[in-house]
């Protein structure tokens, strides 16, 4: 039975796709400091951590060209984001990006909204309040 499980583990990650059952995703969501409100979106997920780093640069390549607050954050991007995070200040709230993992079996919205939580209790304190429902997959950024 072990031997099957490490077979099948070993030609997941051979497509180059999945690494032991993980996938990732990319996430991003504007925060309203006012509120304590947030809006995210995500990918469509199943992604290799290679994939969906390259989902998020290609993402702030083309906002950059647009707004140029984001342009910092595309840089940091390139050379290593701390945690596969960064955000840029959009007047008095931010826009984070980021990647996650979660298991390549389940729908990948719940691991956002963990994330995001996660994420909310330790920059505030406290749970995370969703604006919308997560937009996705493969929802798109507006400004």
């Amino acid at each position: 039975m072990h031997e099957r499980l490490l077979a099948k583990v070993a030609a997941l990650a051979s497509v180059g796709r999945y690494s032991r059952y993980v996938a990732w995703n990319t996430l991003n969501f504007t925060i309203d400091p006012a509120q304590g409100l947030c809006e995210p979106q995500y990918g469509t997920g199943g992604w290799s951590h290679d994939e969906a780093h390259s989902e998020v640069q290609n993402l702030l390549l083309r906002l950059a060209s647009e707004h140029q607050p984001f342009a910092a954050a595309a840089d940091v991007w390139r050379t290593g984001a701390e945690d596969d995070t960064t955000f840029v200040r959009v007047g008095e709230g931010m826009v984070v990006f980021a990647l996650y993992e979660y298991p390549d079996s389940e729908d990948p919205v719940h691991a956002a909204l963990e994330w995001i939580d996660d994420f909310s209790r330790r920059a505030s304190g406290q749970p995370a309040r969703l604006i919308v429902p997560p937009t996705g997959p493969g929802g798109t950024f507006s400004t």
